[in-house]
C-alpha cells in the first residue's frame, strides 16, 4: 500500500536518479495527477524496477482516453491512433483504465493493479473527473446526490527508435524525410509507407554511421502511414508508426469498433485477410491445415516461452520451422499479433504497412492461421495470433 502523496513523489524522484536507473526531466506541475504517480512509484518500487520517464506525449493521449466518451479503453488501433493524434509514434503502448471514487482510491488502485515490467522506459499519465451517478438511483435522486469520480488511463512504451519529428501535413509532391537512429541494439532499419490507395511501399533507407535516412514525395492526397522496423536477435519488428496527412483533407476516421470474433476465431480471421485482398483485386489465400499446424505450433511455443518474435531459441525461424514438418515452399512470410481477441490482433496486423504487405502479397496463395489466448484473473482476455502465408512449391 501507498503512503502520502508527498512521500510517493520523493520515491518516484529517488527511483528515477538512482545510480542503476534513468535520469528523467521533473515531471510538470500536475496537482491532479500527485496521488497517481506515487500509486506508480510504489508499483515499480515494490517490483524492485526502475520507473519510467514521464511523457508529455503519451500523457496528451492518456488524457484524450481518459476524457473520452467510452466506459474502457479504445481497440487497439484506435489507441494507436489516438497516439500518433498526440504527437507520438510508439505502435503498441500498454494501457491500463482505472475508475475510483476519489484520488486516494485511485493511487491505492495503481499500486494494486498496474503490472511494472522492465522494459517500461517512458509512461503516460491522463486524469478526467466526472459526475459519477450510482446504478440503483434513478436519474433526478442521481443529479442531486451524485458524486465525483475519477478516471486514469496509463500508457508506457519501449522506445527502440528515436526519430526525428515528421511534419503534419504537407502539400502534394513535397518530399517527406524519415530520419533516426535505432536503439535496443536494433539494426538494419526497414521503412514502409502504405499510400491512401492502400499499397505499400519500401522506401531505401540509407545508413551514416547509427542514423538512416529515407525519403518519399506523396503525389496524391490523403494519409500516409509511415511504419519503421528494426532487427534483432528475435528477427524484425515494428518500433514506430505515425502518419502524415498530404493536401487538404482531413485526417483518417478512428476505425469502426469490431464486433465478436465468430465462433471459429481462424476462419474470421482469414476471412478478413480475404476480404481486403479481394478488395484490392489480389486472389484470395486457400486455408492449409498443413500450415495452420505450423502457425498454431509457433503461437503456443511463443506463449510458453514468454516472448514475442520470429526467431526462436527452440524452432527457429520461419523456414525452419516449415522446413522441419515437410512443407515445400518457393517462398513464405510470417505475421505475428496480439490483441485482446483475434479479430483484433488482425486489425493490428492490417494497420502495419510491413505486415499488410505480406497479407495483400498477390505471390502468396495459401494460409494458416495460429492462436493462443490467455484469459486474466480479471477475466480479460489476450490473443496471440500467427499469420503464415506461402507459394507451395519445391
Amino acid at each position: 500500500m501507498i503512503g502520502a502523496a508527498a512521500a510517493g513523489l520523493s520515491l518516484l524522484a529517488s527511483l528515477l536518479v538512482g545510480e542503476d536507473c534513468r535520469r528523467c526531466p521533473p515531471p510538470p506541475t500536475a496537482p491532479e495527477l500527485e496521488q497517481a504517480r506515487a500509486g506508480l512509484a510504489q508499483a515499480y518500487a515494490q517490483a524492485n524496477l526502475c520507473a519510467p520517464c514521464e511523457d508529455s506525449v503519451l500523457s496528451k493521449a492518456a488524457g484524450a482516453i481518459a476524457a473520452g466518451p467510452g466506459e474502457g479503453l479504445p481497440d487497439p488501433v484506435a489507441l494507436q491512433r489516438m497516439v500518433q493524434a498526440a504527437g507520438g509514434g510508439d505502435p503498441s503502448p500498454r494501457a491500463m483504465l482505472l475508475t475510483a471514487r476519489d484520488q486516494k482510491a485511485l493511487a491505492r488502485d495503481v499500486d494494486l493493479q498496474w503490472q511494472p515490467q522492465g522494459l517500461d522506459e517512458v509512461v503516460g499519465l491522463g486524469v478526467f473527473q466526472s459526475p459519477w451517478q450510482s446504478p440503483w438511483q434513478g436519474p433526478r435522486q442521481g443529479q442531486q446526490q451524485g458524486r465525483d469520480r475519477v478516471r486514469l488511463v496509463v500508457l508506457s512504451a519501449e522506445r527502440k527508435v528515436a526519430v526525428d519529428p515528421l511534419p503534419v501535413r504537407v502539400s502534394v509532391g513535397s518530399e517527406i524525410r524519415i530520419t533516426g537512429t535505432l536503439l535496443a541494439a536494433l539494426h538494419s532499419p526497414s521503412v514502409y509507407v502504405e499510400g491512401p490507395n492502400g499499397i505499400v511501399a519500401q522506401i531505401e533507407a540509407a545508413l551514416t554511421g547509427s542514423r538512416f535516412s529515407a525519403r518519399f514525395e506523396p503525389n496524391a492526397p490523403g494519409s500516409y502511414a509511415i511504419e519503421i522496423l528494426g532487427r534483432g536477435p528475435r528477427g524484425p519488428e515494428v518500433v514506430f508508426l505515425k502518419s502524415v496527412e498530404v493536401g487538404t483533407g482531413g485526417p483518417p476516421e478512428l476505425p469502426v469498433k469490431l464486433e465478436p470474433a465468430a465462433q471459429d476465431d481462424a476462419v474470421a480471421v482469414l476471412d478478413q485477410i480475404n476480404r481486403e485482398r479481394l478488395k484490392y483485386g489480389t486472389p484470395a489465400l486457400s486455408s492449409d491445415p498443413r500450415l495452420a499446424s505450423v502457425a498454431g505450433a509457433y503461437a503456443k511455443e511463443l506463449r510458453e516461452l514468454g516472448m514475442f518474435g520470429h526467431v526462436s531459441p527452440r524452432s527457429g525461424d520461419l523456414k525452419a520451422r516449415l522446413k522441419r514438418v515437410g512443407y515445400p515452399f518457393r517462398s513464405a512470410a510470417e505475421n505475428l499479433a496480439e490483441g485482446p481477441t483475434a479479430l483484433e490482433a488482425q486489425a493490428l496486423a492490417a494497420n502495419s504497412p510491413a505486415h499488410r504487405r505480406a497479407m495483400l502479397d498477390p505471390a502468396y496463395t495459401r494460409c494458416g492461421i495460429g492462436l493462443s489466448r490467455t484469459i486474466s484473473g480479471a477475466g480479460n482476455s489476450d490473443v496471440l495470433l500467427v499469420e503464415v502465408f506461402a507459394l507451395e512449391g519445391p
